[in-house]
């Protein structure tokens, strides 16, 4: 990666920093800093990876995100739906893993099949709806949405930028798109949904603008980096209203302030809509 790269990442982390009140900083600057922590390490650290570090590095932070979204809903209290639950989504990395694309589009199938297969023998009907569908998104988000990021790493683009760049690229616009919602939010003093859209997508877009102008992944055109902004920022903004849905319903409570896992379970909708998107535009110019 060019030393302009680095630039654009350093300084959306400044941004990122200052979106966010100082006041909230003095009462929660730990999680303030662990939250920045864990999208910006692999930012500045991935290019100098090779890429079963990545591909391990997306798994560790998926299956760790599983288990923290299936102990805000009550799933790991029923080990008999967390277990398979978990080891599904890790079956979805290991197919992505061994380069088996065919297994993998086919993998939502052979998932709801074991999940149902280890659910339904002696269960009673009280919950069982509610515990499958809270397995199988978890599935889903964290083992095949999430597994993406390993796909952008063994797809051949045909000369559109390699897999590592769309990935952090991806990362990238998401927090651009992030920040500008979270700059929106807190100055503003308003949550409500078309504001989330109107500030996220755009930023999106401008992470996607601003990379394309620092540094230019060979073989991608400034347009393509820009609309796939727009489709990151467009998962981040539908996956966090599902999580935030899902979070008020098994809570029963609305929640006040953005929950930290959020931002995880919506980037697994951005990695996948990006992906298909460029795979898309790399075999339509072939």
């Amino acid at each position: 990666m060019p030393v302009s790269y680095f630039a654009c990442a350093a300084v959306l982390l400044v941004a990122d920093v200052l979106a966010r009140p100082w006041s909230a900083w003095k009462r929660r600057g730990g999680y303030y800093a662990a939250y920045l922590l864990m999208p910006y390490l692999p930012l500045f650290v991935a290019p100098f990876l090779p890429d079963r570090w990545i591909a391990l590095a997306f798994g560790a932070v998926a299956l760790g995100a599983l288990v923290s979204f299936s102990n805000m809903v009550g799933l790991t209290g029923y080990p008999r739906a967390f277990v398979p639950t978990a080891m599904v989504t890790v079956a979805f990395f290991v197919a992505a893993l061994v380069h088996w694309y065919g297994l993998f589009q086919a993998m939502p199938v052979f998932a709801l099949s074991v999940l149902l297969a280890v659910f339904a023998p002696g269960a009673r009907p009280q919950g069982f709806l509610q515990r499958l569908c809270l397995s199988w998104v978890s599935c889903l988000v964290y083992g095949y949405l999430w597994a993406h990021s390993l796909l952008f790493l063994d797809t051949d683009l045909r000369g559109l930028a390699d897999g590592k760049s769309w990935d952090l690229l991806a990362l990238l616009c998401a927090k651009a798109g992030d920040t500008v919602w979270a700059l929106v939010r807190d100055r503003l003093g308003r949550r409500t949904r078309l504001l989330q859209a109107l500030s996220t997508v755009p930023g999106s877009m401008a992470g996607g603008v601003v990379a394309s102008w620092l540094y230019l992944p060979g073989g991608a055109q400034r347009w393509e980096m820009v609309l796939f902004g727009a489709v990151v920022g467009a998962g981040l903004v539908v996956g966090s209203w599902g999580h935030e849905m899902i979070a008020t319903d098994v809570l029963e409570r609305e929640q006040r302030a953005p929950l930290k896992s959020t931002m995880l379970f919506a980037f697994g909708f951005s990695l996948a809509l990006g992906y298909h998107l460029i795979r898309y535009l790399a075999f339509q110019t072939t």
